[in-house]
């Protein structure tokens, strides 16, 4: 048989056969010397092995033609996703033992990356170390999926079950049965839609819609769709993905999937509102999600389900004889550079799934909430041992010791970078993790905000790249703007913190609850044309909730007057403006005047970030802020409307303002600020709108442009 080029994957298309011999079959070549020497201990009945040098990359290159496990080492440096030359790595490499006889790491691979032995025959060596398996199958293996899911059943605990959640966690009273009054299902034996109680077992799928026309539930097709053969008559007209997914479904000896498209009406708007609000109820309610993360739209079908629709590769070299080695990558290198990881939609959908099945990269992967399996792993032989992948985020959601708070903040940094087809979805996409986060935050949500810690929900900015102002939703609002957000989360100590090395000494940061409860001073209210002006905090809200606990990051009182008799209550009417989407803040403060250095204000690349300097009425510099869009800037030239917001101590990342954070470094009090959050904010008619976030020297409130400083009242939308 020929040789394989270097580093190149091995592949196989079509039968079995023709797969299992370009895998298996590859012929075994002569060590180079370097791994001669540092293999010496690895033979057949044993893994003795220490760490050693195999070289440079060009070096480990050269040999690579020759050399079997030189082969091996280029490949899990070199392929795999998001790898380009400017990223691999200089200098020695090093092969290290990974725990024990698991296999091999090299210096300059990612996280999780592993060169692994095969076990006897492909399989894995009952020992509970990780082995690597060989894919002797064109199509995908029902019976692995189905002992996946018994193992998972059978081995973890209640983290990993369906949970069809009553609606009492949720602060109703409603059964699940109740609240999915309009849930149905494809019935994949009669081929049709049918109205489901709460008690059928189903699947759901997660999938990438694109641009491909699909069918969709409708109210004058519903009739003939629930009919037995209903789906038949339309089957062209179903996408492939669908279509693969109900095989999947009938091959794994289930009957009911969920999808989307065909299990809520869309010209309906009441059965979609009510679909959007239990979608948190459908997927965590999912025995199994399929995930179909291989392809950019709905006709990419699932590789594997139909014959011939996937090439199963592998990187297999057998080093000595009887002694086979595999590359294994984690799921998330693949997941994450994904079409599917760009899709807003199909954020929450993979979270909230306690099972999943997720096709990517022409393979298949099993994810619950304690491991993860592959067809090229042997990790489901020991089901009880934990194997959480290093890239997935779903301890965020469901670890009860990890602060609700900052899980929102982690998850709003992830999906904001993601991409909707309709603006209109922005928090609707979310809603779904979002929900269950409130009630552990024991808040509810104002645009997508939590309420019982506004001051802190307000104060984010652009994580990578300028911002665009989404219509339909308030500028004070993440939601409000398309492009990565993050919160400048190393400024506090978060509760659960206390193990957790930070970026100062302990003591030196402030809790995140006294900074709420001490460095703030706004009352906010909230106005819509629905329900008039109300708090948006109060404390008969927090006391709904349950109280108060000692982990809780809320307000845990609330003052309605200025200590210095400053008015807080508003009094501006706003009927007679502009009709806003959504709930207009209204809200007591001080505003400066100050000006923007115009170096990078305006002209810059779309992926640069904004960070200009802010200055006082002097000239002197004052202070730095990150601008959200400088198109909607029409003139820097003048001073410019600045909102004081809270206190604050430490400079935001990459800041124009010293590290230490403008802080006096002789202060005795650790819990002193010297700086203030504040926002740039535009009068667009009559109300005004976000357009930066920075932070300002105390000391410049008093070096304001006339005819700050001043005490005003703020409509913001």
């Amino acid at each position: 048989m020929r040789a394989i080029p270097s580093y190149l994957r091995v592949t196989g298309r079509g039968n079995v056969e023709t797969l299992a011999d370009e895998t298996q079959l590859l012929p075994a070549k002569q060590l180079c010397s370097t791994c001669e020497v540092g293999l010496a201990g690895v033979k057949a009945d044993s893994f003795y092995f220490e760490e050693f040098a195999i070289g440079t990359l060009p070096e480990i290159r050269l040999r690579s033609e020759h050399c079997p496990f030189c082969r091996l080492i280029c490949s899990a440096i070199c392929d795999g996703p998001r790898i380009s030359e400017d990223g691999l790595p200089e200098g020695i490499i090093t092969v290290e033992n990974y725990y024990g006889q698991r296999g091999f790491v090299a210096t300059g691979t990612k996280l999780g990356t592993l060169v692994a032995r095969v076990g006897a025959n492909g399989e894995g060596i009952v020992d509970k170390e990780k082995r690597g398996r060989i894919v002797t199958r064109a199509e995908i293996d029902p019976m692995l999926i189905r002992k996946w899911v018994r193992a998972c059943e059978e081995h973890h605990d209640k983290d990993c079950q369906p949970k069809p959640r009553t609606m009492s966690e949720r602060g109703g009273v409603s059964s699940f049965s109740t609240t999915c009054g309009n849930l149905r299902f494809i019935d994949v034996h009669d081929q049709c839609i049918v109205d489901a109680p709460a008690h059928y077992r189903y699947l759901a799928l997660s999938y990438v819609w694109g641009l491909v026309p699909t069918v969709r539930l409708r109210k004058d097709n519903i009739s003939q769709l629930m009919k037995p053969s209903g789906l038949a008559t339309i089957h062209g007209n179903i996408p492939l993905t669908i279509r693969d997914a109900m095989e999947l479904v009938s091959m794994l000896g289930e009957r009911y999937l969920w999808v989307d498209s065909l299990c809520l009406i869309e010209d309906d708007e009441d059965d979609m509102r009510k679909g959007i609000q239990t979608m948190d109820l459908v997927y965590e309610g999912s025995y199994l999600t399929i995930v179909a993360a291989s392809g950019a739209h709905a006709n990419a079908g699932l590789p594997g389900v139909q014959r011939g629709s996937r090439i199963a590769g592998q990187c297999v070299e057998e080093v000595k004889p009887g002694v086979k080695m595999v590359v294994l990558r984690e799921l998330d290198d693949y997941l994450l550079t994904s079409k599917y990881s760009t899709r807003g939609w199909t954020f929450q959908e993979l979270i909230l799934s306690h099972r999943s099945l997720i096709f990517v990269n022409d393979q298949i992967y099993f994810r619950c909430h304690q491991c993860t399996w592959s067809e090229q792993s042997s990790d489901d032989e020991f089901p009880t041992v934990w194997n959480k992948s290093t890239g997935s985020l779903l301890t965020f959601v469901f670890d009860s010791d990890f602060s609700p708070a900052h899980a929102y903040q982690v998850f709003i940094l992830y999906y904001s970078s993601r991409q909707l087809t309709k603006d209109s979805d922005a928090i609707d996409a979310v809603s779904a993790l979002l929900k269950p986060l409130a009630i552990r935050m024991k808040s509810r949500l104002l645009e997508g905000l939590p309420t019982s810690s506004f001051d802190m929900s307000i104060l984010f900015s652009p994580r990578r790249g300028s911002l665009r102002r989404r219509s339909g939703f308030p500028s004070y609002s993440w939601a409000g703007w398309q492009g990565q957000v993050a919160w400048h989360m190393a400024h506090y100590e978060w509760p659960e913190d206390e193990d957790i090395p930070l970026y100062e000494p302990r003591g030196q940061q402030l809790d995140i609850r006294d900074w709420l409860n001490q460095k703030t001073w706004i009352v906010w209210y909230e106005t819509s044309g629905t329900v008039g002006m109300k708090p948006v905090w109060d404390l008969s809200m927090q006391e709904s909730f349950g109280g108060f606990a000692p982990m809780d990051i809320c307000y845990r009182e609330r003052r309605h007057e200025h200590p210095n008799g400053r008015p807080t209550v508003p009094t501006i009417d706003i009927s007679g403006k502009r009709h806003r989407e959504y709930p207009i803040l209204q809200f007591w403060t001080t505003m400066v005047y100050l000006s923007i250095s115009a170096e990078n204000a305006l002209h810059h690349e779309p992926a640069d970030l904004q960070q200009v300097k802010i200055l006082a009425r002097d000239d002197a510099f004052c202070g730095s802020m990150l601008i959200d869009d400088g198109s909607l800037l029409t003139d820097v030239s003048k001073p410019l409307r600045f909102l004081v917001l809270s206190e604050s101590r430490y400079s935001m990342a990459n800041s124009w303002i010293p590290d230490r954070g403008g802080r006096d470094p002789g202060l005795e009090d650790p819990t002193a600020c010297d700086l203030y959050w504040v926002m740039l904010v535009d009068l667009r008619d009559g109300l005004y709108e976000r357009r930066g976030l920075g932070q300002i020297y105390q000391s410049a409130v008093e070096r304001s442009y006339s005819p700050g400083p001043v005490w005003e009242e703020i409509a913001l939308g």
